[in-house]
């Protein structure tokens, strides 16, 4: 049952009009203490921290949790990776072999540094057709050393059924390379840590040749929610504070 209405405006006549006039006594200590709040909290801000990932809400004994723990270990993690490389110049596409290289780079890096697994790119389609034209010895599974083998090697996988593949993972004008892998479910601090560990490797690539880099794919923008989430409602308090 709700309060009786004798009750509410009892309350209504007395005490909110008490409190009414308490408030407008003391305006003054009032708004230092909202003052003092305000400050408290402002110099708070920086020290909230983002963390959190999906397996961390699953109980361990769960099938679920094995599950994910299963695909970790024989899979290489259920989380997927993706990022597209770019050409800023028109004279530069993916179709040539310096660009490639660069590209090869990058990739070792995320298989050795970064520990991604069963990685995906067109570099490992050309590195495969590559290693068939020369007889299928391990050892050459690498880029061919010029452009007539390299274009050779294009031609071949388009023309096989690797082709549809190619052009999921190469644009049609070559201008954007996308690379996919998969990885452990990892925090969103540790996945903050490995953009750092790519940020840095990639400004400190020797020849570059005017490529640009973006992380993209599900697993990225659900890491990056949080953040958008948390700073949308922290806009939003202060405005509502100002207006009020």
């Amino acid at each position: 049952a709700g309060m009786s209405p004798t009750w509410n405006k009892w309350f209504a006549e007395k005490k909110l009009v008490q409190l009414y006039h308490a408030l407008f006594q003391h305006q003054r200590k009032v708004l230092l203490f909202l003052l003092m709040i305000c400050v408290w909290a402002c110099a708070l801000l920086p020290q909230i921290e983002l963390n959190g990932s999906l397996i961390s809400e699953i109980p361990e004994k769960s099938d679920a949790f094995k599950d994910s723990k299963f695909i970790e270990s024989e899979f290489g993690g259920g989380r997927s990776f993706e990022m597209v490389l770019s050409a800023n110049s028109e004279s530069e596409k993916f179709s040539d072999l310096q660009s490639l290289q660069v590209s090869d780079q990058i990739v070792r890096f995320l298989e050795d540094s970064l520990k991604l697994s069963f990685v995906i790119s067109p570099v490992s389609m050309l590195k495969a057709a590559n290693k068939a034209f020369s007889g299928g010895d391990p050892s050459l599974y690498n880029l061919p050393d010029n452009q007539e083998k390299l274009n050779q090697c294009f031609q071949a996988v388009e023309q096989t059924q690797y082709g549809q593949d190619l052009r999921r993972f190469l644009s049609d004008d070559k201008s954007q390379l996308r690379i996919s892998g998969r990885m452990p479910e990892i925090s969103i601090k540790e996945y903050q840590i490995i953009e750092k560990k790519l940020a840095d490797f990639f400004k400190k690539l020797p020849d570059k040749r005017n490529l640009k880099y973006s992380l993209t794919g599900a697993s990225h923008v659900l890491d990056k929610t949080p953040g958008y989430l948390a700073e949308n409602m922290v806009y939003s308090l202060l405005l509502a504070f100002i207006l009020i």
